[in-house]
């Protein structure tokens, strides 16, 4: 085994080698990987092995295509002599209108990604499964492109791949201490010798919440027992023949596939779900573990299970695997930098990483060695949880999740396990006022206000709240809203060098006075967007920073890590600091019965800060919002906000004033077509192609400016549109697919209805030639094309005049 590295990824199942792979692809050949016992002996060995398509989520599909892909080569080249892939293809089965909706959305964004995937009728799947039962079904998404294969095979096969291109493995080799280093290398300590490393990757599935913390971090990680079945052979499989299609559905809550002459069958439990190990992560000592078989905690999704496959009816079981799987509080796996750790990855956390390992992989690889991924890293980055997820609050979610992995979530549900988990001082005022809460940051921030009792019924059509957010829209629109945005992360930088280091991380030309506004996003070296801030100047030396709830631990460890040497100070302001949102064109009057301060144009103009007294308290009033009106964001210490709310009802109550929640904000920015980070300003993109040119000043230096010039220069082959979409029922609302014929130019990054215009409005990133106003191409919702227009301007307000007022 080597002493020196660049990069050691400890953990030897399917995720830990296809990063080594992947790594070794790009050209980092250096790598080592250590596993404590053989390669698959946690996991990834007793894993079903299905790899499938079908996923809300745009970043996952783009994991489950680079998967599948890599397999499907992998078997045809004869130098690699992998054998273990079967592709059956599979269909998931919609037994309710809510579930048709599911399965034709995720349909359009499985073909953005590259998916061949649409829906078929149940007759078409009583031909190519004659052994199901589906009268029940209104008909399956289906995808010839799913696929199983051999878990260890494919371990071992990605592992062969790494080897050859130059990556060392070495087994039965513990890792039992890290120590980084001042230079921030790392002293990766073994059973068999110490390892300087530049780079540590956390691949140890099960493992992955012990080896965090032997590095000094911690990430929310929890492991839950998994079962499946193999039945007997049955005389009615031909195990010489095509595989029968793999299906999914809800009344089993699982997963149904052909295992040679046999069926495995594998429920995702409702209920009554336990944690592997009681809670506690597995001793060091734990290898190819599995657990007593438990076939009467799912008895009862067997017994559904021979109502679906009545062929089986009869036949024994032959073989039960009852084994832990790593859950994460949403499911989604552990893909980026640790937070507080310099050179220290996890790569972790996936529930079926078997379809995820080497996609995975894939991505990880190109962030660690070019910076940035191809695809959004943003909903994986184990920066996008914070101290608020405690181990209670993970196990809650983790279990949630789990029972929920075969019932499709539906378009702005939001489920309440482990909440509430942060709440500001209006939390309960804002319930007695009818708030629907969602979760943001572990932030319990409104989506909508029930003003009359009624619960929302989750539908991708509008539903029976549409009229309800129109009205929190038209309110602000014509009256004045109030909303809680403290959610928002919030910061100070100040010191000698403040300005200096704010000018060197932002894209934009900072703020040049005290009480001055601008809006800059913040970028990687390769000039594509890691961030979004609203920049206040407080003072020569001082500046008070606002951006996405989300981003709170990233934008701290970006700019921590960018400070160097530099005499700043930065405090996180998260917390301590709330704010309300008060816009529309009476917000001036309304405010004007509370507070001295002169608010008129001439005094208080817009992108402006004053720090001034409402009813009393001291704010920090910002004549800025997201929603393209006159109005004031108000920051205020946290303990203050309750009163500053009350008081701002109580003055409002003369102009009708309204709460709004997230879900009338987002109408109201699409209507202005302002862009919203982590949808078209992602990692994915550079400004450039975002079409924010006018938030760049190429006249300075900025960390991504290089990249950003070259950008410039090039031909951009795809940008970001706004658009008008044709279609009365449903909106865009991220993921779906772009299509001129039968051709793929793009996918809708968010979209909504414009309820103050009367317009379904959307932002699309399609190809370049279809990037002009006035281009048109078809958007598939819920399986119908419908047209889309691109328009030059802001649907609300194009001259902007509303905000000036």
């Amino acid at each position: 085994m080597r002493d020196q590295a660049k990069v050691v990824i400890i953990g030897g199942g399917i995720v830990g080698v296809s990063l080594l792979y992947a790594l070794a692809r790009e050209g980092w050949k250096d790598v080592v990987l250590v596993e404590k016992g053989e390669l698959t002996s946690g996991s990834t060995w007793h894993a079903a092995g299905i790899v499938p398509v079908l996923t809300p989520s745009l970043g996952v599909a783009h994991i489950y295509w680079h998967s599948i892909k890599t397999y499907r080569q992998s078997h045809h080249d004869p130098e690699i002599d992998f054998n273990g892939w079967r592709a059956s293809g599979g269909a998931r089965l919609a037994v309710t209108e809510r579930e048709l909706q599911w399965c034709r959305h995720v349909a359009s964004m499985g073909a953005s990604v590259g998916f061949d995937i649409g829906m078929v009728s149940r007759e078409e799947v009583e031909q190519m499964h004659p052994h199901a039962n589906v009268t029940d079904a209104l008909g399956a998404v289906y995808s010839p492109h799913c696929c199983s294969v051999d878990p260890a095979m494919a371990c071992h096969m990605m592992a062969k791949r790494a080897r050859l291109e130059g990556a060392e493995i070495s087994l039965r080799n513990r890792v039992i201490g890290l120590t980084q280093t001042s230079g921030d290398e790392w002293l990766v300590e073994t059973e068999k010798g110490t390892i300087r490393a530049q780079h540590v990757v956390n691949s140890a599935g099960c493992y992955a919440k012990k080896i965090a913390r032997m590095a000094g971090t911690d990430i929310p990680l929890v492991s839950l027992k998994h079962q499946y079945f193999v039945t007997d052979e049955l005389a009615e499989l031909d195990a010489s023949g095509p595989e029968l299609p793999i299906l999914r559905d809800s009344i089993v809550g699982g997963y149904y596939r052909q295992e040679q002459k046999s069926m495995l069958i594998g429920p995702w439990e409702f209920d009554n779900i336990d944690a592997a190990w009681g809670g506690a992560a597995p001793q060091w000592g734990s290898e190819n573990e599995l657990f007593t078989d438990d076939l009467q905690r799912i008895e009862h999704y067997v017994l559904k299970s021979m109502e679906r496959l009545p062929f089986i009816a009869n036949a024994g079981v032959k073989t039960v695997v009852n084994g832990a799987i790593p859950f994460t509080p949403d499911g989604n796996p552990l893909m980026g930098p640790a937070y507080g750790l310099r050179n220290f990855w996890h790569c972790c956390g996936s529930n079926i990483g078997i379809a995820q390992g080497p996609g995975m992989g894939h991505f990880m690889a190109q962030q660690m060695i070019y910076g940035d991924a191809e695809i959004n890293m943003l909903e994986f980055d184990p920066r996008r949880f914070g101290t608020y997820a405690t181990e209670d609050y993970a196990f809650k979610k983790a279990v949630d999740v789990y029972s929920h992995y075969a019932r499709p979530a539906m378009h702005g549900e939001s489920r309440p396990a482990g909440r509430p988990a942060r709440v500001t001082p209006i939390y309960r005022e804002q319930q007695k006022r009818g708030a629907i809460f969602m979760e943001a940051h572990g932030w319990e921030r409104p989506r909508w206000f029930s003003l009359d009792g009624r619960t929302e019924d989750y539908s991708y059509h509008h539903n029976n709240i549409f009229d309800v957010v129109g009205n929190e829209c038209r309110a602000v629109r014509e009256r004045v809203g109030i909303m809680d945005i403290s959610s928002f992360s919030k910061f100070e930088v100040s010191g000698v060098d403040a300005a200096a280091f704010m000018d060197r991380v932002c894209a934009n030309k900072l703020p040049a006075s005290p009480g001055r506004i601008g809006l800059t996003q913040i970028l990687n070296e390769s000039g594509r967007v890691f961030s979004e801030m609203t920049i206040t100047r407080l003072t020569e030396y001082a500046f008070y920073l606002i951006s996405g709830a989300l981003a709170e631990v990233r934008d701290q460890a970006y700019l921590a890590r960018h400070r160097g040497d530099m005499d700043v100070t930065i405090k996180n302001l998260s917390s301590d600091m709330g704010a309300l949102v008060i816009a529309g064109p009476r917000s001036r009057d309304l405010l004007a019965h509370l507070t001295l301060a002169d608010l008129t144009n001439a005094s208080f103009k817009w992108l402006t800060m004053q720090e001034i007294d409402v009813a009393g308290i001291p704010v920090r009033a910002l004549r800025v919002n997201y929603v393209g009106e006159l109005g004031w964001e108000l920051h205020v210490a946290m303990d203050r906000l309750a009163d500053l709310y009350a008081a701002v009802l109580e003055a409002g109550a003369a102009y009708s004033v309204a709460d709004f929640g997230a879900y009338a904000m987002n109408s109201l920015r699409l209507e202005k077509a302002y862009h919203g980070w982590g949808h078209e300003l992602t990692n994915e993109l550079n400004l450039i192609q975002a079409g924010m040119e006018r938030f760049v000043d190429t006249s300075k230096s900025f960390i991504g400016l290089d990249a950003t010039l070259k950008a410039q220069q090039d031909a951009c082959d795809s940008r970001i549109v706004y658009c008008e979409v044709d279609i009365d029922d449903a909106d865009a609302l991220g993921g779906e697919s772009c299509r001129v014929g039968e051709k793929v130019i793009g996918l809708i990054t968010s979209g909504g209805y414009g309820h103050c215009v009367g317009k379904a409005l959307a932002f699309a990133w399609v190809e370049n030639d279809y990037a002009h106003p006035g281009a048109q191409f078809d958007v598939d919702i819920l399986g119908r094309d419908q047209r889309a227009t691109v328009l030059a301007g802001p649907a609300y307000d194009a001259l902007n005049e509303a905000v000036k007022i």
